[in-house]
């Protein structure tokens, strides 16, 4: 039987595929979830388009035969075909990006804190671009125009277009220094060690927290030993991991850093009369983004 190619009913290659390797009609139908009479007559207009016998019957059932086994050969590798292509299309398929803008600390420490990883990584490619000493307008207009999708900093731009939400907030800070430091024995360290011993400081739009010293009542401010400046946090704790030099930052960074990304170095409390601003931290995006903000307050 001659059939036009626009004819063929592809449902045929399931059927028939299903019944060569189930054995036989009632188990290819349960195994395609419909009736064995559906199969059959399937099998019969597909017998009707070749020339030569699909199946022998025989007591087990339905046997294909030699040329039956070479169309389902060839059937096969049509459907690996077309599954190959669903594949391919996972492979190359190019999802929605998510461009945060901060400094070093979003890249390495809210994408690990509040950034709901499993269900961003599914819908999102995640990029963060760097943005340090950065004007208001500057950041404003780079939410507004797409260049980046989230801002996480200390002061969100003010423009109407732009919702703001409070993600965190830094209190509580202490010492770190590293293993070998001297002052690694200790659980505090003294005002003494507070000015003796220089500082690796974090120098970032994200934060610079100014020491407030209390003495007799009467508040000051204070000059530290600064051994050494970055911009970028990791550069400030690889300092103070190699060498004697100290570092006051927030707990939560200070834990994160010790316990989760691992380094050497120890966390120690800081003398009873110095105390810190609180630091809070927030998110900005442009309110007809259509990214949901997916930012967990710590």
């Amino acid at each position: 039987m001659l059939v036009r190619e626009n004819d063929f009913d592809f449902n045929l290659i399931k059927i028939f595929n299903a019944v060569v390797e189930s054995g036989n009609a009632s188990r290819a139908s349960e195994r395609l979830s419909i009736t064995p009479a559906a199969v059959s007559q399937a099998l019969s207009r597909l017998q009707n388009i070749y020339s030569f016998k699909l199946f022998e019957r025989t007591r087990k059932g339905l046997t294909p035969t030699k040329k039956g086994l070479e169309l389902h050969k060839a059937y096969s590798h049509v459907v690996n075909v077309i599954n190959a292509t669903y594949s391919l299309s996972k492979i190359n398929y190019d999802p929605p990006a998510i461009t945060l803008l901060g400094s070093d600390i979003v890249e390495n420490y809210y994408l690990h804190h509040f950034i709901r990883n499993d269900e961003l990584i599914e819908k999102y490619e995640i990029n963060h671009y760097a943005v340090n000493k950065n004007s208001e307008d500057t950041l404003a207009e780079m939410l507004l125009s797409g260049v980046g999708d989230i801002l996480i900093n200390l002061s969100p731009p003010k423009n109407f277009d732009i919702e703001v939400h409070l993600i965190d907030v830094f209190r509580q800070y202490v010492c770190i220094c590293g293993n070998d430091n001297p002052l690694s024995i200790l659980e505090q360290i003294t005002l003494h060690h507070f000015y003796t011993f220089s500082h690796a400081v974090y120098q970032s739009d994200m934060f610079s927290p100014e020491v407030m010293v209390y003495t007799n009542s009467v508040d000051h401010r204070t000059e530290r030993k600064i051994g050494y400046r970055s911009d970028s946090m990791l550069g400030v704790v690889n300092i103070v991991e190699t060498t004697n030099m100290i570092c006051i930052v927030p707990l939560e960074l200070a834990s994160f850093f010790k316990y989760t990304r691992g380094y050497d170095i120890k966390i120690l409390s800081l003398p009873d009369e110095i105390f810190f601003k609180t630091i809070p931290v927030y998110a900005s995006l442009y309110k007809k983004t259509n990214i949901m903000l997916c930012l967990e307050s710590g």
